[in-house]
C-alpha cells in the first residue's frame, strides 16, 4: 500500500469486521473489495494491517464476517483464474487475495470448534471455496504473469 490513506482505509476495513453489529452482506462488495483493490499492497502490509490478535476477534466474535472474508478472497481467485489476469490490476487482485488467505488461514483451523463452524455455516461456502479453490490455485500457479519473481538473494547465488 503506497501511501498512508490506503493503510488507513484497508485498516478501517479490518477493524469494521469486529465491530459492525450486523454481519456484512456478501454482496456489498463495494466493502469486500477494499481488501484486494489497492494495486500497491505488499505481504508486509497485509501481515502489518491484520494482526493476529484482530484474526482471533473477528473469529469469535463475528465469525459469519471472516467466513464471508474467506469467501470472497476466493470468488476473486476463481475469476482471476477463469479470466488467465489479463490486466495488471487483475493480477494484483489474486496476489492479494492469496495474502489474505494466507494471513487468515492459520487463525481458522486454530480453532476446531470454529472450524465446525465453517463446516456447517452454509454448504454453498463450503462447496464454493472447496470445489473453486482447487481448480483454480494450477491456472494461476502457471501463468507467467502471477509468479513470483526470483529473489535477489537468489539472482545473487545463481551469479
Amino acid at each position: 500500500m503506497g501511501n498512508a490513506d490506503s493503510k488507513l482505509h484497508f485498516r478501517k476495513a479490518v477493524v469494521q469486521l469486529t465491530t459492525k453489529t450486523q454481519p456484512v452482506e456478501a454482496s456489498d462488495d463495494v466493502f469486500w473489495d477494499q481488501f484486494w483493490v489497492d494495486s500497491s499492497t505488499t505481504v508486509q502490509d497485509v501481515f502489518a494491517l491484520v494482526p493476529a490478535a484482530e484474526i482471533r476477534a473477528v473469529r469469535e466474535e463475528s465469525p459469519s464476517n471472516l467466513a464471508t472474508l474467506c469467501y470472497k478472497a476466493v470468488e476473486r481467485l476463481v475469476r482471476g483464474a477463469d479470466s488467465g489476469c489479463p490486466s495488471e490490476k487483475e493480477r494484483q487482485t489474486v496476489l492479494n487475495c492469496t495474502r489474505l488467505l494466507t494471513r487468515i488461514l492459520p487463525y481458522i483451523f486454530e480453532d476446531a470448534d470454529w472450524r465446525g463452524f465453517f463446516c456447517t455455516w452454509t454448504t454453498m461456502l463450503m462447496t464454493k471455496v472447496g470445489l473453486w479453490l482447487s481448480p483454480c490455485c494450477w491456472p494461476l500457479l502457471t501463468c507467467s504473469s502471477v509468479q513470483i519473481s526470483p529473489s535477489r538473494a537468489t539472482r545473487r547465488t545463481a551469479r
